[in-house]
């Protein structure tokens, strides 16, 4: 376990993000966890991170997970694009419905349950750390 802890809210914050997370890689002082907390990020911005910075733990990570067609909100126009992108592209459509059915199989019942007993085993662990 790291002995500090590094942690980074975001939303939609890219830019800002890459100069953070390349500031911190740069750091001479190893023993951190950078830990990301995004608020929902367009753009693939959750997958970015986990392709340029695999060291950085994902604290909230996107619900889609690849199985979306993500656009900026208050964006009428970028919204229409991508929808008109996705509606136009036969190969869009099947990576996305793909994406969606093998997405669906990390919601069940089971699956959560054992991801909540992984973070309260490794929640003690760092109690009884403390403990120690």
């Amino acid at each position: 376990m790291a002995a500090v802890s590094v942690i980074i809210l975001n939303w939609n914050g890219r830019k800002f993000l890459t100069e953070c997370l390349d500031s911190l890689a740069a750091q001479t002082y190893r023993d951190f966890e950078p830990v990301l907390v995004d608020n929902g990020s367009m753009g693939g911005l959750v997958d970015y991170v986990r392709n340029a910075y695999p060291w950085v733990r994902l604290a909230l990570p996107e619900v889609a997970g690849g199985a979306d067609a993500l656009f900026e909100p208050r964006s009428p126009e970028e919204m229409a694009n991508r929808i008109w992108s996705v509606w136009e592209s036969a190969t869009e459509q099947q990576r996305l419905r793909e994406a969606g059915f093998e997405r669906v199989k990390s919601f069940g019942w089971e699956g959560v349950a054992r991801k909540t007993l992984a973070v309260y085993e490794r929640a003690g662990e760092g109690f009884r750390t403390r403990l120690s």
